[in-house]
């Protein structure tokens, strides 16, 4: 046996502490233990994985640090495998690259694994000068955070209070002008004529910079019964997690997403964990089990799951129509099957025209220039978009009523039939949990000190066409401190009024926007919301809602007067509805210390 390795067993593969390098090395011991086929023991376990016998059962890393390669570790077509990692970091040396990602496995446990990178994808430093009349503030970049170069010049900025690690409450999200470098570690950012919140801006403030790319862990097509239980990850360029195409999101108990120790030479602590969401899961069949985790610092928000809509771009017979997808290679193929529903919508309150079975979904080939500009209208954030992915799409029987134009929704690729429960979610950008699925449980979890709505439910169809309609939803048992506390960019579009929020963004029309309810089955119960400048639960669109037993508690504590009139939405109340059906029972509400 080489010198350095540890003795294997039957199935069992046991690696010694070592650095990875790039290259490819492995130590052969071919001997048989037990009756095993040959084994192998090595010295640089992300080789080794890549290129996993398909024997072992079950890989046992020593603790230590292991530098990535530049795109990461890739497991592809591995099934029945452990991975223990205990003690274990792996540092991707990609800020712009992911660091694990799946696609085609199955039955996979991770265990005790930790992720971080270096160098960082984003960088830090603290305001030094603000010039409110020439609309400019300067930062110096925190000792050994990345220097300012053309990947960190980025426009996205998040403030930060100056003596604890808290976004700084009331202040709203910053898309500066420029943010122009003037020496490696100065940077003067420029805001815009119209940009909210310079006036929150003041010397001493801390500031993060987000550019946003890859996702850190990747779980993609064709992966099902994936486990990650005690996995740690600090930051990624963009989402934390990210589930696409795949039969199933996994289950992840005692998953933590937070900010990792400061780098080499840092004297002040990390401001952000992942740049953008920590977990975004769409386009599966199955949602996932969050269980125990926790999740702060993030650039967005904890928890998405979605699902997709689709144009109606051409009837081709009485049951078979054409749709399309702005980005190549879209494999919605693979999770919409024979039998599951597509549900049509109108294409302004997006209510529900009539539903049909799918006989077969197939991708097929389409000029994408004949079809662009409809893309590009229908899918407002992707103007740059080069690509389409094309769909033809056959029903069992035809259907009537359903024009060119109308949009095609599938909750089956909308990540239902989730479980979210005894979890912690604090301290980030966005909302806490952002639910557009279906059959789920969020209970037994805490949120603290977030920017917008604690839970927000229904769909995003208008601008983000994120689907779909929500429906057969628990919530309960949850508690809300300081939720709600950032104020949006454009305060006349917001739309996630409370800080429990159920509401669909259908297309504005003021005062004159009539909602579909689409959202229904929906139970908040037996919740706590205290201290909170939005209402405690707001609620439109929606239908057989039932909100028992809860406990409101110093809510309405900001002025939100002029928001949401660009979509005709009321609040100021701590329960507010909107054109929703809801049944309210035994509700406590305490307004300046009085029931």
């Amino acid at each position: 046996m080489p010198a350095g390795c540890h003795p294997l067993t039957s199935g069992r593969l046991f690696l010694p502490v070592k650095t990875i390098v790039t290259l490819f090395t492995l130590a052969t011991a071919t001997q048989y233990v037990l009756g095993s086929t040959p084994t192998q023991a090595v010295n640089d376990p992300v080789a080794y994985l890549q290129t996993l016998p398909a024997d072992v059962r079950e890989v046992v890393i020593e603790p230590g640090v292991y530098r990535l390669p530049e795109k990461g570790l890739h497991l592809t077509d591995v099934s029945d495998l452990s991975i223990v990692a205990d003690g274990v970091t792996f540092l991707a040396t990609n800020p712009t690259g992911p660091a694990l990602t799946f696609t085609h496995s199955a039955d996979i446990t991770v265990r005790g694994l930790t992720i971080d990178y270096d160098p960082l994808p984003f960088t830090q430093g603290t305001i030094t000068a603000v010039d409110r009349e020439a609309r400019t503030a300067e930062v110096e970049i925190d000792a050994g955070y990345p220097v300012l170069t053309e990947l960190y010049l980025v426009n996205r900025m998040h403030l930060f209070e100056p003596d604890v690690h808290q976004f700084k409450p009331g202040a709203p999200d910053y898309y500066l002008k420029r943010f122009e470098r003037i020496s490696d570690t100065r940077g003067r950012m420029i805001f815009r004529e119209n940009e909210p919140g310079l006036d929150f801006v003041e010397v001493g403030d801390r500031a993060a910079f987000n550019p946003r790319s890859e996702s850190g862990v990747k779980i993609m097509e064709g992966c099902r019964g994936l486990r990650f239980e005690d996995v740690t990850i600090h930051t990624s360029p963009g989402l934390g997690v990210i589930i696409r195409f795949a039969d199933e999101a996994g289950v992840f108990e005692g998953l933590k997403i937070l900010p990792g120790p400061p780098p080499a030479g840092a004297t002040t602590e990390r401001l952000l964990s992942t740049c953008a969401d920590a977990f975004n899961a769409a386009y599966t069949r199955k949602g996932p089990v969050l269980d125990g985790c926790e999740f702060a610092y993030m650039g967005d928000d904890s928890l998405n799951l979605h699902g997709v809509v689709l144009p109606v771009l051409q009837w081709i017979d009485e049951r078979t129509f054409l749709s399309m997808r702005h980005q190549a290679n879209e494999r919605f193929d693979r999770v919409i099957h024979p039998g599951d529903e597509v549900r049509f919508l109108g294409d302004r309150d997006y209510g529900l025209l009539t539903t049909a079975t799918i006989e077969s979904f197939e991708i097929v080939d389409e000029p994408y220039s004949k079809w662009r500009p409809l893309a590009l209208q229908f899918w407002p954030t992707f103007k740059h978009s080069k690509a389409a992915t094309f769909f033809r799409v056959q029903l069992t029987e035809p259907v009537e009523g359903v024009p060119v134009g109308s949009i095609s929704e599938y909750l089956i690729t909308a990540a239902s039939d989730f479980v979210v429960r005894d979890s912690y979610f604090h301290d980030h950008r966005g909302r806490g949990l952002r639910i557009m699925a279906g059959n789920g449980v969020i209970e037994n979890n805490r949120f603290e000190r977030i920017k917008d709505a604690g839970i927000s439910m229904g769909p995003e169809i208008d601008f983000w066409r994120e689907a779909g309609w929500v429906k057969d939803i628990t919530v309960r048992g949850n508690t809300f401190v300081r939720v709600g506390e950032g104020m949006p960019a454009i305060p006349e579009d917001l739309y996630t009024f409370g800080v429990i929020t159920v509401f669909a963004r259908a297309t504005p029309e003021g005062h004159g926007t009539v909602y579909y309810p689409g959202n229904e089955n929906l139970l908040i119960e037996g919740n706590r919301i205290e201290q909170s400048p939005r209402d405690g639960i707001n609620i439109s669109a929606a239908r057989d809602v039932t909100v028992r037993g809860n406990h409101i508690e110093a809510v309405n504590q900001g002025d939100l007067s002029a928001m949401g009139e660009s979509f005709g939405l009321t609040n100021g109340q701590p329960i507010t509805i909107n054109q929703a059906s809801v049944l309210m029972e035994d509700n406590t509400i305490i307004v300046n210390d009085t029931l």
